[in-house]
C-alpha cells in the first residue's frame, strides 16, 4: 500500500531496484526526491516505528530497514505465516468478502517471503476454512473440478453467489426452522400475552379442535384442561409412587413408531413438534446448564407415561451454522426423539417459515402486536454520541475528555475516558463490538455532531463497512442530538456536586464521571415512564444494595501475602467508583497515591478525606554540604564518572570521589588546620605553598541544613532542641563504650591524631520524625599510606552490590529488611593501630592530653526464609547493639519501594534531588528533554582568563554542584553519567558556559526527578552493553568510554570515563571501552558466582564489528600495532570464553547514552532498556 502511494506521487525511483540516479538528473534533484520520498514515508509510520528509522538520510536505505523490521524473510516468519493460512476459518457471521480478504493477505505475505503458493493450492486452503454448513459446497466444487483440478477463481464465485442465495433465503441469520426474533413489546403479562381489548377479531378466526367450536383454541379451552386434569389425578391414585406435573395446562409430548436401535437414537438431530408443550431430549450431555430434581411425569401420545428428572438449557447448532440457544428444555431419558416445540417458540416470538418459504405462519405474539401495538424503539436501533472536553484539569490517569453512547431504546449510557479526541473512533469500535456480543444485533444508526472526531475517513469507512447509518446534525445545531447533550450536561452536573461533597480535588473527575454514568443507569429514567434503563437493557432488575457514597472514607483489607504479620490488616482508602467490566469497589489510597480493587471493604459512609488524620508537615530536609562537597586543589580533578565507594553517615553519602582521583589537600570548611605538632612531615608537594579555600566561605554551607540540624558541637549547645541532640550523642559515647571501640592512651611518639567529627541527623519516615541521631566519624584523610594504612580499601560496599542484590531480591521475591548497628565504627580490631583525638564535649576529665586508639553502620539482610532471617537477626543482637528497623525502606539516602505481587522493586532518589534543586535554585526552573544539549562544546577555551572573571565565578558553587549531580549519577541515574563526566573536566578552573551546561543538567533533573531503576518482572540474568565516541573530548581529543550492565530487568554498574590515550580510530576507541566493560564483566561473573548464580553464558553487546573482529583475531594487523598491549587482554578472556562479545545495533545500544549527546528518542529508549521509568 506504501508503494502505491509512492507510485501515485511519482517518488518511488529512490526505493526501486539499484536505486541509483537517473543520468538526466542533476544531484540537487535527485536529493531532494530522497528526501520528499523520507518524509512521506515517515508520515504513514507510527511514532514507534520512527525511532528506528529517524537517522536514515536515504531513501533506499530506510526502506530496506523498514522491510528487515516487518517482513524478514526467516524460517520462523515464513512457517508462522503458513500456520496461520491453514488454521484460518471462516468466522459465524461474517462476510465472504472480508474472510476472501484476509485469506488473500496472508497469501500475499508468502509471496514477499519468496514463497508462491499455487492457484490450485490456493482454492483447496480457501475451501478448508469453510464451515460445516458449507460442507454441501465443498462437495459439489470437489466433484465438479475438471480433471480434479479446482481454480481459484471459480471458487471465489461459487462463495459468493452461496452467500447471496443464502441471503435471499433468509438463512444468513437465522436458523433453518426459526428465521426472526421479533423482540418484546413492553405492554405484557405474566404469559407474554397482550393486555388489549381488541382480540375479537383474532379469536373469531381460530377453531377448537376438541369441540369444533369457533373462538378459541384447544389448550385454552376449560373444558379440555379440566378434563386433562381429573386424568392425571385419576392416574396419580392408580401409581402413588408417581407425582404428576404441577401446571395449569397438561404436558403432552407425542411419540413416534420407531424400531429399537434406531441409529436416530444416537444422532444429535432434533425434531420440530407443533404438538410437544415443551423442548425435551433424551441427553444428559447436550446441556450447557443444568438442574436436577423430580420433576413430575409427562404423558405422551402413546397414552404412556415419562419421569422428568432435570431441566436446563440447550445451545443447537443448525444446518446453516447459526447457533440457537433453547432454553428450560426437560431431560426425560425414556424419550427416544429430541423435541422443538413449536408452542414455545410461538411464545417467544418467531415466525415459522413452511416448504420453501411459500407459506408463512405469523406466531400468535406477532399477530397480537399487528393488531393491538404501536411501533417500539429497539435496541441498538440508534445510538447517540458526544464528546464533552477538554476538561480543565487533567485525570489521575491524564485524561482531558469524555465521550458518551446512549441506546435510545433502553437510554443506558456507556461512557469512557480518553486523552485526545482522535481516539474516539478507537473507543466506538470497542463500544460496538462489545454492545453487538451482548445483544447479539446489529447496531444499524449512530446520531453524533458534525466535528472532526467523528467525519473521518476511517470513521465513515467503518461505519459502511458494517452497514451503520451515520446520522450528522447540521453545524452549529447541536439540537439535533440533544439526547447526548442533555447526558453530557447531566454528568458534568454530578460530577460537579460529587467532588464539591466528598471534598476531593478535581484531578478526580474522571472516576466521578463513570460514577456518575454507573448511577444513571440504575436511576428511573423519564423516556422510559420512569423505569429503569440497566433493567431495560439487560431485562433484569437492577441492585442497589451495593451502592455507596462517592468519595467516603474506607478500610481495604490488605491480602496475607501483601503483609507481615504485626503490619495494618486493612488500611485507609477514599471510594472512587464501582468495577463495571471488573468486581470490587474502586478505592483511591492516598498513602501510596494509587488505585487499588478490593471486595473486602469496610465503609465509613459519613466520613471523607477531610477527615484523614494530617501528617505533620516539616521542611524538605537538605544534607549536610562538607559531605557531598569535594575539596579542590590546583591540580586536576578526576575525569572518570563512575560508580564510587561510599559511606552513609545518615542518608546521603559522606563523600564522592573518582577511582582514578589525584590526591587533593586541604582543609575542612569551618574547621582549623591541624596543630603543627600533629602534623606528620609532608611526603609529597612538601614546598607546595597551602592557603584555604577562597572560592566558597563557610557561610555558603549552612543551607544544606535547613532543617535544623547543627553542624558542630558549639551549634548544639544553643540549638531549641539541645536535650534531644545531647541525648543523642551519649547514646553514641554509651554505644562505643559498650563496644570496646577504643582506650585513652598517650600518644605514642612519631604517630599524629586523627580528629573526629560530630554528624547530626534527624532520621525521618516519610514526613515523620522517627529520631534525632548524632554519630562521631573520623577525618580519615588525614592519613598517609605506609604510616596509618596499607591498603586504600573502603570499608562501604560498592553501588553495583547493592543493586546486583536488590535486583535477586525482586526478582526472587526474596525476604529484605534492615538492621541499624547504633555506632559508625565497624565491629572488630584494625590490623593498624589508629588513634584519634578525644571527641568535642565527652573529654575525659584529667586524661585531656591523652588521646582514643581504636579497636573497631547500616545493614541489609535479604534471604529466602523470613524464620532464618529473624534467627540471624537474633544471633547479630547477641553481639551488638542493634536496632531493626523492619522491611527495608532507604539504603544510602536512596528510597526502595516493592511491589512484591508483581516482583517489582524501585530505587528513587527522587528526595535528595529535589532537596539538591532547592539548594542551588534549580526548583522551579523550566525542565529540558536531554542532560546536556547538542549546543555545547565545552573545553578549557571557556576558562576564565582575566581576574575579572576569576572573581565572577569565584562566587558561583560549581564544585559543590557537580559534586552534588556526582552523588545522583552514581545512585540511581546513568542518564546524566555523561553530562556530569563533562562538566566534571572543568572543577579546577570552570567558566561561565561551563555553569550553564551544570545548570542544564539540573534542568534535566527538574523534568525528571520521579525517574528510579526498576527491578524484577525479568529473569536475573547478567548482560553487558559497551560503546564509545571518538575524540569528544575537544581539549585533549582523547575518546570516552562507556559500559553498562543490566540485571533482573534494571542497571546495576556503568561507567562514563575519558580513555588514557588517544586513540587513531573508532576501533581502536571501541576496543579500548570494550576491554573496560570484560573487566567489570569478569568481576559481575565471580560475585554472581559467589551469591550461588550461574548462567549458561556472559554477554557483553558492542555496536562495532571491527573492534569485535580484533578481539577473536590475534593475527599482526599493522592499523592496529600501535594499541597498547594492556588492551589485547580482552582477546584472553574471548578465547577461553569466559565472556562473549556479541554484535548489536546502534540504535538498540543503551551504552550510546553514557559516551555522546543523544536526541530525546534515543535518551528514552536507552533509559528504558536500563530499567529507567516513572514511579
Amino acid at each position: 500500500m506504501m508503494e502505491d502511494v509512492l507510485y501515485c506521487k511519482d517518488l518511488h525511483d529512490p526505493i526501486e531496484g539499484d536505486s541509483a540516479k537517473p543520468s538526466s538528473m542533476p544531484d540537487k534533484e535527485w536529493a531532494k526526491m530522497h528526501r520528499k520520498t523520507i518524509g512521506c514515508i515517515r508520515q504513514c509510520i507510527e511514532v514507534s516505528v520512527f525511532h528506528h528509522v529517524s537517522q536514515e538520510t536515504k531513501a533506499d536505505t530506510l526502506w530496506k530497514k523498514l522491510e528487515s523490521l516487518y517482513e524478514r524473510k526467516t524460517a520462523q516468519n515464513k512457517a508462522f505465516a503458513i500456520r496461520k493460512l491453514a488454521h484460518l476459518k471462516l468466522k459465524e457471521g461474517r462476510s465472504v468478502a472480508e474472510h476472501l480478504s484476509e485469506f488473500q493477505d496472508l497469501v500475499n505475505q508468502l509471496t514477499r517471503m519468496n514463497l508462491v503458493v499455487d492457484d490450485e493450492l490456493q482454492a483447496l486452503l480457501l475451501l478448508s476454512s469453510l464451515l460445516n454448513s458449507w460442507e454441501t459446497l465443498v462437495v459439489s466444487l470437489s466433484n465438479s473440478a475438471p480433471n480434479g483440478v479446482l481454480q481459484l477463481a471459480m471458487v471465489k464465485d461459487s462463495l459468493f453467489n452461496e452467500e447471496t442465495r443464502r441471503k435471499d433465503m433468509g438463512k444468513d441469520d437465522a436458523q433453518a426452522l426459526v428465521t426472526e426474533n421479533r423482540g418484546r413489546s413492553k405492554g405484557r403479562n405474566s404469559k407474554g400475552r397482550g393486555k388489549s381489548r381488541s382480540q375479537s377479531q383474532t379469536k373469531g378466526k381460530v377453531k377448537c379442535f376438541y369441540c369444533d367450536k369457533e373462538g378459541h383454541i384447544k389448550r385454552n379451552w376449560k373444558i379440555w384442561k379440566n378434563k386433562q386434569k381429573e386424568e392425571i389425578n385419576q392416574k396419580k391414585a392408580d401409581d402413588h409412587n408417581t407425582t404428576a406435573v404441577s401446571s395449569d395446562e397438561d404436558v403432552v409430548l407425542p411419540t413416534m413408531s420407531l424400531q429399537e436401535g434406531s441409529s436416530l437414537l444416537r444422532t444429535k438431530q432434533w425434531v420440530i413438534d407443533s404438538a410437544a408443550s415443551y423442548h425435551v431430549t433424551p441427553r444428559r450431555e447436550f446441556f450447557t446448564s443444568y438442574k436436577a430434581g423430580n420433576l413430575g411425569r409427562v404423558k405422551m401420545g402413546n397414552k404412556s407415561y415419562a419421569d422428568i428428572v432435570g431441566i436446563g438449557d440447550i445451545c443447537v447448532e443448525t444446518n446453516t451454522g447459526y447457533t440457537l440457544k433453547l432454553k428450560d428444555v426437560r431431560h426425560i431419558p425414556d424419550m427416544r426423539l429430541n423435541l422443538i416445540s413449536v408452542s414455545v417458540l410461538d411464545k417467544e416470538g418467531y415466525e415459522s417459515h413452511l416448504g420453501n418459504g411459500g407459506w408463512l405462519t405469523l406466531s400468535e405474539k406477532g399477530l397480537q402486536i399487528l393488531a393491538k401495538k404501536s411501533l417500539i424503539p429497539f435496541a441498538k436501533d440508534l445510538v447517540y454520541s458526544d464528546v464533552c472536553g477538554p476538561i480543565e484539569v487533567k485525570s489521575l490517569g491524564g485524561n482531558r475528555y469524555f465521550v458518551t453512547f446512549i441506546d435510545d431504546a433502553s437510554r443506558k449510557v456507556w461512557v469512557y475516558v480518553l486523552k485526545t479526541k482522535d481516539q474516539v473512533f478507537q473507543l466506538f469500535k470497542k463500544f460496538h463490538a462489545m454492545v453487538e456480543r451482548e445483544k447479539g444485533k446489529s447496531l444499524k444508526c449512530l446520531r453524533t455532531d458534525n466535528r472532526g472526531e467523528y467525519t473521518s475517513n476511517e470513521f465513515e469507512n467503518y461505519c459502511s463497512e458494517y452497514g451503520i447509518r451515520h446520522e450528522k446534525t447540521v453545524p452549529g445545531t447541536p439540537q439535533h442530538n440533544g439526547v447526548a447533550e442533555r447526558i453530557n450536561r447531566t454528568i458534568v452536573e454530578k460530577v460537579r456536586c460529587m467532588l464539591r461533597m466528598a471534598k476531593l480535588p478535581k484531578s478526580f473527575w474522571a472516576e466521578a464521571v463513570q460514577t456518575a454514568c454507573y448511577l444513571i443507569n440504575r436511576s428511573p429514567s423519564v423516556p422510559l415512564d420512569f423505569d429503569i434503563p440497566e433493567r431495560v437493557w439487560t431485562g433484569e432488575d437492577a441492585s442497589y444494595a451495593h451502592l455507596k457514597v462517592f468519595g467516603c472514607k474506607t478500610f481495604a483489607h490488605v491480602p496475607k501475602e501483601q503483609r507481615l504479620k504485626l503490619d495494618d490488616k486493612a488500611t485507609p482508602c477514599i471510594f472512587v467508583g464501582y468495577g463495571d467490566a471488573e468486581f470490587g469497589y474502586k478505592l483511591w489510597d492516598p498513602k501510596k497515591k494509587k488505585m487499588i480493587r478490593s471486595r473486602d471493604v469496610v465503609f465509613h459512609e459519613n466520613e471523607n478525606i477531610k477527615d484523614f488524620k494530617k501528617s505533620e508537615k516539616s521542611k524538605s530536609t537538605v544534607e549536610g554540604v562538607s559531605d557531598l562537597t569535594p575539596t579542590s586543589s590546583s591540580s586536576d580533578i578526576a575525569t572518570d564518572i563512575e560508580e564510587v565507594q561510599v559511606e552513609n553517615y545518615g542518608d546521603e553519602p559522606a563523600e564522592v570521589d573518582g577511582d582514578d582521583a589525584i590526591d587533593t589537600e586541604g582543609v575542612e570548611q569551618g574547621e582549623q588546620p591541624i596543630p603543627p605538632e600533629m602534623e606528620e612531615p609532608q611526603v609529597r608537594r612538601s614546598t607546595r605553598e597551602r592557603h584555604p579555600s577562597t572560592r566558597y566561605s563557610t557561610s555558603e554551607y549552612v543551607l544544606i541544613t535547613d532543617e535544623g540540624e547543627p553542624e558542630s558541637f558549639q551549634e548544639v549547645q544553643s540549638h531549641k532542641d539541645k536535650q534531644s541532640w545531647m541525648k543523642a550523642m551519649h547514646e553514641e559515647m554509651d554505644s562505643l563504650h559498650k563496644n570496646n571501640t577504643y582506650e585513652l592512651v598517650e600518644l605514642p611518639k612519631g604517630k599524629k591524631a586523627l580528629r573526629n567529627k560530630w554528624v547530626f541527623k534527624l532520621k525521618k519516615d516519610g514526613e515523620k520524625l522517627v529520631k534525632y541521631k548524632a554519630r562521631l566519624v573520623v577525618k580519615g584523610f588525614n592519613q598517609k599510606q605506609g604510616i596509618d594504612f596499607d591498603e586504600i580499601f573502603s570499608p562501604v560496599v560498592k553501588m553495583s552490590s547493592i543493586r546486583v542484590i536488590l535486583g535477586l531480591t525482586a526478582s526472587l521475591d526474596l525476604e529484605l529488611e534492615q538492621m541499624d548497628v547504633k555506632t559508625a565504627f565497624l565491629h572488630g580490631d584494625l590490623e593498624e593501630e589508629i588513634y584519634m583525638v578525644q571527641p568535642e564535649g565527652f573529654e575525659a576529665k584529667g586524661k585531656e592530653h591523652k588521646v582514643c586508639r581504636l579497636k573497631k553502620n547500616d545493614m541489609l539482610i535479604v534471604g529466602q526464609d523470613a524464620n532464618m532471617v529473624g534467627s540471624l537477626k537474633k544471633e547479630l543482637f547477641k553481639s551488638f547493639d542493634m536496632k531493626d528497623l523492619g522491611p527495608a525502606r532507604q539504603i544510602l539516602g536512596m528510597q526502595i519501594l516493592r511491589d512484591r505481587k508483581a516482583k517489582k522493586l524501585w530505587l528513587s532518589q527522587e528526595k535528595y534531588v529535589e532537596r539538591v534543586l532547592e539548594r542551588f535554585n534549580m526548583k522551579h526552573a523550566k525542565p529540558v528533554s536531554t542532560p546536556l544539549g547538542g549546543h555545547f562544546k565545552l573545553s578549557k577555551k571557556s576558562c576564565p582568563s582575566s581576574n575579572k572573571e576569576k572573581e565572577n565565578m569565584a562566587s558561583i558553587p560549581y564544585s559543590s554542584a557537580v559534586g552534588s549531580l556526582m552523588y545522583a549519577m552514581v545512585c540511581t541515574r546513568p542518564d546524566i553519567a555523561h553530562a556530569v563526566g563533562v562538566v566534571s573536566r572543568f572543577m579546577v578552573n570552570p567558566g561561565k558556559e561551563h555553569w550553564e551546561a551544570v545548570k542544564w543538567i539540573f534542568r534535566y533533573l527538574r523534568g525528571s526527578s520521579k525517574s528510579c531503576l526498576s527491578f524484577g518482572s525479568s529473569k536475573p540474568v547478567l548482560e553487558g552493553y559497551t560503546d564509545a565516541d571518538m575524540a569528544g573530548d575537544l581539549d585533549g581529543r582523547k575518546s570516552t568510554s562507556g559500559f553498562l550492565f543490566t540485571f533482573a530487568g534494571g542497571a546495576v554498574s556503568w561507567q562514563s570515563k575519558l580513555q588514557k590515550c588517544v586513540a587513531l580510530s573508532t576501533t581502536e576507541a571501541e576496543y579500548i571501552a570494550a576491554t573496560e566493560a570484560g573487566k567489570e564483566m569478569l568481576w559481575m561473573k565471580r560475585f554472581l558466582q559467589d551469591l550461588g548464580l550461574k548462567q549458561d553464558e556472559y554477554v557483553v553487546h558492542c555496536d562495532s564489528q571491527s573492534a569485535l573482529d580484533l578481539s577473536k583475531n590475534s593475527t599482526y594487523h599493522s592499523r592496529t600495532k600501535h594499541i597498547d598491549v594492556r588492551y589485547h587482554w580482552l582477546r584472553l578472556i574471548v578465547d577461553q570464553q569466559l565472556m562473549q562479545l556479541r554484535k548489536i545495533h546502534t540504535d538498540k545500544n543503551p551504552a550510546d547514552m553514557l559516551t555522546k549527546v543523544v536526541p530525546k528518542e534515543k535518551l528514552e529508549l536507552c533509559a528504558g532498556s536500563a530499567g529507567m521509568n516513572s514511579n
